[in-house]
């Protein structure tokens, strides 16, 4: 699921769903090159669904598998939006990652929330040192933590801060 499609011009995102919907055999290198999204700046995506149904997708594990495997040829940097917390598709899939970025709010709850996922992530045998926070904030920063606080609660500091800056995003090229 996502929104990103839309952002980026790609009203209707259909690519990730056909692929996990289809044979794995016929899910080839370039077939999944040809379903990735060329925005102006070179970037290649392949958008969630925007359409609800399209969650049940979430527990195509072997298919999934197969699309990263395929991806990772395609690419020497990718990217995964693994989601919230630890579904049985993530659980899969972080072995295959060599970084992980927890994102984080900079609000109590949501501190206590991205600490439990680091620690799970940890559990699961990922090398403290590959479990990054990227600082998200969506909020007025008067209910914000400090970037200190936040590093006390985690354990470890945030390796960047998104202020937010809503306008930008309508502001910037299409």
């Amino acid at each position: 699921m996502g929104s990103l499609g839309p952002d980026l011009g790609e009203l209707k995102p259909i690519a990730l769903t056909e692929l996990l919907s289809g044979n794995i055999a016929d899910m080839t290198r370039q077939k999944v090159k040809e379903e990735l999204f060329l925005h102006e700046t070179g970037l290649r995506v392949l958008f969630g669904s925007v359409q609800p149904k399209d969650t049940a997708l979430a527990n195509s594990v072997a298919p999934m598998e197969a699309l990263v495997n395929r991806l990772s040829y395609l690419t020497p940097y990718l990217v995964l939006d693994l989601g919230a917390g630890l579904t049985p598709l993530a659980q899969k899939l972080i072995a295959s990652c060599n970084l992980l970025f927890v994102i984080a709010e900079p609000v109590s709850n949501a501190i206590t929330h991205s600490k439990s996922l680091m620690n799970d992530l940890i559990e699961a045998g990922v090398p403290k040192a590959n479990v990054q926070v990227v600082v998200v904030n969506r909020v007025r920063s008067d209910t914000q933590l400090t970037m200190q606080e936040m590093e006390n609660q985690l354990g470890q500091p945030p390796v960047v801060a998104i202020t937010p800056a809503p306008e930008l995003i309508y502001m910037a090229p299409a």
